[in-house]
């Protein structure tokens, strides 16, 4: 589990930081999980939505489930435009 937090954590720190000035990229076909773009979209919405209850704003729990699935799309689809290759999960594979 702590693995997977430190993932998400950095994967976080990723997508919420803009290029770097020196140029420097992610190097093409870093392999990352689908488990570790889930936890930190999940994550990222969250907070968004506990900012969002802060400041009084409600949302229905069907549109909610519908943007949690949307935010994960678009993290996925943002980290496969910055070079990342996802990867499913172990469990996935084994199971099938």
């Amino acid at each position: 589990m702590r693995k997977s937090s430190a993932v998400a954590g950095m994967l976080v720190l990723a997508l919420s930081t803009a290029p770097s000035l020196s140029g420097e990229t992610t190097p093409v076909g870093t392999p990352i999980s689908i488990e570790a773009v889930r936890l930190a979209s999940d994550r990222v919405y969250s907070d968004l939505l506990r900012r969002a209850y802060a400041n009084g704003w409600r949302y229905p729990p069907e549109q909610i489930k519908s943007g949690f699935k949307r935010h994960f799309e678009e993290t996925r689809l943002q980290l496969i435009d910055q070079g990342y290759i996802i990867v499913p999960d172990v469990s996935e594979s084994v199971s099938q």
